[in-house]
């Protein structure tokens, strides 16, 4: 059979697509056994002292509650991690490791693991913020420098801690998740960039844009990617313009990160929100819908420690979440007075995705 210019090229050009490599799945190799998602009720820690720079005792309220929790966060900052470029201190993360399992050998029938999360931004090393440069923001009425997130510099050595940590902590069966917190600022939360005038001149004049913003946030999937065995909890809001200087919710973002996501590492991936409330407001509306339609493995955060916590845990089952992550108890210094009791019936109500 003769084929003309044609044919030619359709066969050339079926060649070159079929060599060209295909993001499947990501799974663990196989050597590494894959972890299962965290199911429980969880302690987030005082990640607010964390970000004003100051230690905390991730363990306080596990201690304050035993028996109650399934896992621990355990909250650092990047600095803590990386006081020098290429220069890894893990030792918070190893002491804090141990009494875990000390813990857990005081209370073998209910053992808790530990979720690993960084933040960057406002707790980023100095080291960082000299290579990308900074910004200056205002920030509740106080005025803060972080380093432009968003430039390949800093990304990539964001990155590059991720590869550190996860060559120590990714076949460590304790550390049963790590949170996606690349593109952080005032929070541990990718999408929580401080908004307003006066700091979106600042963003802009300092070379930020939303492009930028939304590579960073789609490249945080590649960030964690050295992770091959652990459960990534990436933590989902509505994407907010910039560039137009009138700020707007891009949902669609959002929602088609969510969906890439999922796709990308499967039951690794744990769809995060930490604006749980008593009921679904508008700016949220579509970020839940997307949490409904892809399922669990999904984890909540309330949107504050001072709310209607029954209704918001009714609120929040409807989406059948594998964990709840519940703020720090005034039993262990933090502000809401839940009891025991309270804690041990919403920890018993969690579906786990079943």
């Amino acid at each position: 059979m003769t084929t003309g210019p044609l044919q030619r090229w359709i066969f050339i050009t079926l060649i070159a697509l079929s060599a060209q490599p295909v993001r499947a799945q990501e799974t663990p190799s196989a050597s590494t056994a894959a972890k299962k998602p965290i199911c429980g009720l969880v302690t987030m820690g005082l990640i607010g002292k964390l970000m004003h720079g100051n230690s905390i005792d991730n363990l306080a309220e596990l201690n304050a509650h035993p028996g109650i929790y399934s896992a621990v966060v355990l909250n650092y900052s990047w600095r803590q991690l990386e006081p020098a470029q290429g220069q890894f201190d893990f030792s918070e993360i190893e002491s804090d490791l141990a009494a875990l399992r000390a813990y857990n050998a005081a209370h073998p029938d209910r053992p808790a693991a530990a979720k690993l999360r960084v933040a960057g931004g406002v707790v980023a090393p100095e080291w960082v913020e000299q290579l990308a440069g900074t910004v200056t923001l205002n920030l509740r009425d106080q005025s803060v420098t972080i380093g432009r997130f968003w430039t390949p510099v800093y990304r990539q050595s964001w990155r590059d801690l991720q590869t550190a940590l996860a060559a120590d902590y990714d076949n460590n069966p304790l550390v049963q998740e790590v949170a996606i917190s690349s593109c952080s600022t005032a929070t541990d939360e990718p999408f929580n960039l401080p908004r307003g005038p006066e700091n979106d001149a600042q963003l802009q004049a300092a070379g930020f844009t939303d492009a930028a913003y939304q590579a960073c946030l789609t490249g945080a999937l590649d960030d964690y990617a050295a992770w091959r065995a652990t459960p990534l909890d990436f933590t989902f809001n509505p994407f907010q313009d910039t560039d137009s200087g009138h700020p707007r919710p891009d949902p669609a973002f959002t929602t088609g990160l969510m969906a890439a996501f999922r796709a990308r590492f499967g039951q690794r991936a744990v769809l995060a929100n930490h604006g749980l409330q008593p009921t679904v407001t508008a700016r949220q509306a579509d970020v839940y819908a997307e949490l409904a339609k892809l399922g669990p493995p999904i984890a909540f955060q309330t949107i504050s420690p001072k709310l209607d916590f029954d209704a918001t845990w009714q609120n929040g089952l409807a989406y059948h979440p594998t964990e709840y992550e519940m703020w720090v108890t005034r039993q262990a210094g933090g502000v809401p007075s839940a009891s025991a009791t309270m804690l041990q019936s919403w920890a018993s109500e969690l579906p786990c995705g079943k």
